[in-house]
Order: C-alpha cells, then structure tokens, then sequence
C-alpha cells in the first residue's frame, strides 16, 4: 500500500510505502518531515538594499519630471509652488 504525500493526490512519485504486517516496530517508519529553509540573511538584506536603491533612484526620476513642469501644469495638478519646492528640496531616501 502507498500513501501520496503531495496534498493527498494520488500521484506516481512522492510515495511512501506503508507496511501493514503485524509485529513491525516503529524504527521501521520512514521519517518524511521536511525541514523548512531557512531565509539567506544576506541575501535578504541585499535585496532590501537593492530595492531601497531602485526606490531612490524612482524618486530621483519623478522629482526631475516635478521641476520641468511650468506653473500652468502644477496648477493643474493642484500643486503650489512652495509645495513644489518643498518636494524638491528633500533628499532621496525620503
């Protein structure tokens, strides 16, 4: 007899046999835990440096796109000029 261990679909891999004989002793049974990975801490830290990076450099862009537009196009928007400054003169990580 098989027992499928893949979300109780019977498939032709991920099979385990199970003996059904009497007298069998539990040192016989397979061990199927599976030990969850563990996340690479560098790697998870170079990705959030990565993704600050690309985060700064996005508002870099947008802030070079805000200075180019004229009075006329920030009215529209509903955009002051101060506030336009004011956007402007932070730094980008902020």
């Amino acid at each position: 007899m098989y027992v499928c261990l893949s979300q109780g679909i019977p498939r032709t891999h991920h099979r385990v046999p199970i003996h059904r004989k009497k007298g069998l002793p539990m040192s016989n049974l397979l061990d199927v835990t599976a030990d969850t990975p563990c996340p690479n801490v560098r790697l998870t830290c170079f990705r959030r440096l990565l993704r600050g990076l690309a985060d700064g450099f996005e508002r870099v862009r947008t802030r070079r796109l805000l200075a180019q537009l004229d009075d006329r196009q920030l009215s529209d928007m509903g955009i002051s000029h101060s506030d336009r400054l004011e956007e402007l003169d932070k730094p980008f990580w902020r």
